[in-house]
């Protein structure tokens, strides 16, 4: 099954690059979901399956958080993913337009999804990645 990275080098790419303002631990020991962030209206979740990413899922409360797109884009130039529309247009589309989903897809998938409860993106694979 084809994963967005094992999960030690994301974190250890994710961690060097300068547009975040969390840091996440340098490995995970259980497969599963994790909350690796959660502060100041910022959740991030990741799942993993031995030590590979399968999912990463972003959830904030305050749209305009600048913190979100930096933390996101930690991950997207760390990892050197590409997406056509990008993460930046999926979710400001999301933003602009509530309640409709918003689809980019490249070597990752970006969706974005806005309403009055949820904010939220989402990272898998694309197909046939």
């Amino acid at each position: 099954m084809p994963t967005l990275g094992k999960y030690s080098d994301v974190a250890r790419s994710y961690n060097g690059v300068n547009t975040i303002s969390y840091q996440i631990p340098e490995s995970i020991s259980e497969d599963g979901t994790h909350l690796l962030i959660d502060g100041n209206g910022l959740k991030l979740f990741v799942d993993t399956k031995d030590e590979e990413i399968t999912r990463i899922k972003f959830n904030v409360t305050d749209m305009y958080n600048p913190t979100y797109p930096g933390t996101f884009q930690g991950f997207e130039f760390g990892m050197h993913w590409k997406g056509n529309p990008s993460y930046i247009s999926s979710f400001i589309n999301a933003r602009n337009n509530p309640g409709k989903l918003y689809v980019s897809k490249g070597l990752v998938e970006y969706s974005a999804k806005v309403d009055r409860n949820t904010h939220e993106l989402v990272v898998t694979l694309s197909p046939g990645s």
